[in-house]
């Protein structure tokens, strides 16, 4: 069966016009014009730019909503954040331990006191050895001065006993006086040093001798003394006795004066 073909009004055929095709009341297309369509485009897009830029809260998007009654779901409120717990109080931190010294610092310091105990060590036996040193060449010294000393006593104890005595002895009455004045204060001296040397010259021996010694020169200064003066005074108050027994004691102490330094010569 074959489909009928629509007839006009007129007897004509219809034929069958392409969708979306433009035509004009007489079944003629409509010639295209693209500058109309473009320009409509146009004039759309900028409606919806300025309805978009004017999509704000009091803008007439927002009041045909109110309108239409449409309502938009408010966010909800936002939860307070939980009130911030305190920190726990910090503790404090131990003590930093030392760090143990070094082994070697420790040895090194270990050294340096040993060393430094031997110095001190070291100069108190210096200073002790000095100290005996010098004190021992000080006795020495000492020693030697008083050897000499006690020498020097010897030396005129003799020329006393054995010359100077014998000359005054000697001399003829009229010279006794003179002689004895140049003897005695070699005499005298002898005495005192011979004391003073017997107080302490470092033998028990020998400062016995030295103090007999001094006795002795003593007593002969004495018996000289009285012998002199005998010799000088000449008259009938003077006997030849009285000169005789003044000349015996002068010449007893001078034996004593012998003894004494034979005493002294063997322990000098």
């Amino acid at each position: 069966m074959t489909p009928e073909i629509p007839q006009s009004a007129s007897g004509t055929i219809d034929t069958p016009r392409p969708m979306g095709v433009a035509t004009d009341g007489r079944g003629r297309r409509r010639p295209h014009r693209p500058g109309r369509v473009t320009t409509r485009w146009i004039a759309v897009l900028a409606i919806l730019l300025l309805a978009l830029s004017s999509c704000s809260e009091d803008g007439p998007i927002s009041s045909i909503i109110e309108e239409g009654g449409l309502t938009t779901t408010e966010a909800p409120p936002e939860t307070e954040a939980p009130p911030e717990t305190e920190a726990p109080p910090e503790t404090e931190a131990p003590p930093a331990t030392e760090a143990p010294e070094d082994a070697s610092d420790e040895s090194n310091e270990d050294l340096l006191l040993l060393l430094l105990g031997v110095l001190v060590v070291a100069l108190v036996g210096v200073a002790i050895w000095a100290a005996v040193g010098r004190r021992s060449q000080q006795k020495s010294d000492a020693m030697v001065n008083i050897s000499t000393r006690v020498n020097g006593v010897v030396a005129t104890g003799n020329w006393l006993h054995d010359s100077a005595s014998l000359e005054v002895l000697g001399a003829p009455s009229a010279a006794v006086a003179a002689r004895w004045q140049n003897v005695r204060p070699r005499a005298v001296e002898l005495q005192v040093e011979a004391a003073s040397l017997g107080q302490g010259s470092g033998s028990q021996q020998r400062d016995s001798a030295l103090n007999s010694l001094a006795q002795s020169v003593g007593s002969y200064v004495g018996a000289m003394d009285s012998y002199v003066s005998l010799q000088a005074t000449e008259g009938e108050s003077v006997s030849p006795e009285l000169l005789t027994s003044a000349r015996q004691s002068v010449e007893a102490r001078r034996r004593d004066l012998g003894a004494a330094m034979t005493t002294l010569s063997a322990v000098r």
